[in-house]
């Protein structure tokens, strides 16, 4: 929070914005030094200072230097580490299992896991935290502070079988474990810094696709799994979310091979469906949160880092 504009200003409020300990100097909090931060251009960096000099500056996180990083590809636990001011945690569920064939017919892919980031002092953070990897199918968690939902599983082989949903456990991809839907980029520093200075938990998600169309994972959300009748659809990508898995393929007039996996910038690919009957060129979805193809490929585990500034 700013200091204030006017008025009476004490040593004692630059400490409590800026930080320190007793006893303190004006000569401590030259900007670009121990404590006050750089977007505070008002306050000199050597010679002269004075308290005025302080109205209506704020401490800002600087997200330029990661100083720690753990990342979980299986469950573990996350210990704070002894520097830093602020973590940024990233999330995937796991990817839906494609859903399982018969002779005839393929099933239809699993939907991509969800995506959640959320942002934290470490000075409002315990000293750790489990840190649960969904495996297919399951929800990731960062101890009991969130989760990341894991895409749904497809519907096993039959006529018009629609794909898994991405980001929870249902037919419809539904919302990012706790997240409310945000179409801001993910990689902003003003984003993460408001995100810091909210009094209520900001996580960044998003709706998953529906199933059986493909659809798309939006930002955040999981792509839908593809469906396993004509038309033949490719499961749904996503930027941040696991991609879902392609639909199973058929035997007799529409013996053909599955559809192909959806694809995702940041989470893990979408498996390839195979063909009924066969099963052959099944793919499992790709980690985090790929969703499995279509004749019961594997959905991609969950994922989590968490990186300290």
């Amino acid at each position: 929070m700013a200091l204030q504009s006017s008025g009476a200003i004490s040593l004692a409020n630059i400490q409590t914005e800026f930080g320190g300990s007793n006893p303190i100097s004006l000569s401590e909090y030259y900007r670009g030094g121990a404590y006050t931060t750089a977007n505070n251009t008002g306050v000199p960096t050597s010679g002269q200072i004075s308290l005025s000099q302080f109205y209506g500056t704020s401490y800002q996180v600087s997200f330029d230097t990661v100083l720690n990083t753990q990342t979980f590809t299986s469950s573990g636990t996350w210990n704070k580490p002894g520097s830093g001011t602020a973590a940024v945690i990233e999330l995937w569920g796991a990817g839906g299992s494609g859903g399982g064939g018969n002779w005839d017919w393929g099933g239809s892919g699993g939907g991509g896991g969800a995506y959640v980031l959320d942002v934290m002092y470490l000075s409002a953070m315990s000293s750790s935290y489990s840190v649960t990897i969904g495996s297919s199918s399951a929800r990731s968690r960062f101890g009991t502070l969130f989760y990341a939902g894991a895409g749904a599983n497809g519907q096993y082989a039959s006529s018009y079988g629609g794909g898994g949903g991405g980001g929870e456990n249902s037919g419809s991809g539904t919302t990012a474990g706790t997240a409310s839907p945000n179409t801001t980029t993910q990689y902003d520093d003003d984003t993460w810094r408001s995100m810091l200075d909210s009094n209520s938990p900001s996580l960044l998600g998003q709706t998953g696709g529906t199933g059986s169309g493909g659809g798309s994972g939006n930002l955040y959300g999981g792509g839908g799994g593809g469906g396993n009748w004509s038309p033949w659809v490719n499961g749904g990508g996503s930027t941040y979310g696991g991609g879902g898995g392609g639909g199973g393929g058929g035997t007799g007039v529409y013996n053909r091979y599955g559809t192909a996996g959806g694809t995702s910038t940041y989470g893990g690919n979408g498996g390839a469906g195979g063909q009924a009957g066969y099963g052959a060129g099944v793919q499992s979805g790709s980690q985090p949160g790929g969703g499995g193809g279509g004749y019961g490929g594997s959905g991609g585990a969950g994922k989590c880092v968490v990186k300290v500034y």
